[in-house]
Parts: C-alpha cells; sequence; structure tokens
C-alpha cells in the first residue's frame, strides 16, 4: 500500500488520519501471469491500483486477441467505461 500513498502524496501531503480513510478503501488482490481481470460482457466493479508488473487491454478473439492498450506499475487501472456507465464491457482486461 506504500505506493499508492506515494501516488496520492505526489498531490498533496496526507495526514495520518486522511491516510487511514483512504487506505481502508482498499483491498489487495494479487493476480498471477494470464490471469483475467474483467472478462469481456462483465461490468467492471473495481479501480484497481498496479503495484508490480502490467495489464493488458485486449478485445479477445479464438486465438489471442487484439491488445490495443496496456496499464503499468505504480497507476490505477480498469475497464474505464465499463466502471462509469455500470454497463458490460466490450473489452477484457488481465494479467
Amino acid at each position: 500500500m506504500g505506493y499508492i500513498r506515494e501516488y496520492y502524496e505526489q498531490i498533496v501531503k496526507l495526514q495520518e488520519s486522511e491516510w487511514a480513510f483512504i487506505a481502508g478503501h482498499f483491498q489487495r488482490k494479487v493476480y498471477a501471469k494470464n490471469d483475467i481481470i474483467t472478462q469481456q460482457g462483465d461490468t467492471e466493479n473495481y479501480l484497481s491500483f498496479i503495484e508490480s508488473g502490467l495489464v493488458r487491454f485486449y478485445i479477445p478473439d479464438d486465438e489471442h486477441g487484439y491488445t490495443f492498450s496496456f496499464s503499468f506499475e505504480k497507476e490505477f487501472t480498469c475497464a474505464y467505461d465499463s466502471f462509469l456507465t455500470q454497463t458490460p464491457s466490450e473489452k477484457a482486461h488481465g494479467i
């Protein structure tokens, strides 16, 4: 969770009580290589922060899919359009 605090503190210095409030809204989850975070057709419910590694955004097909974007470590990520509209995602994203 230290990286998330560093991310926020690039913008504003946090008091311990402020950080405790923010940190209380995060849950750590670890994914393995090739795990899918959001399937095509699923609704995105979470905003994620990448501690290490990267996330690939792609449109699945029969073999590999068409990659169109990446998110990298120390960034927030999600299937943004699905997250905002709470509608099924037209794309997938995963590790």
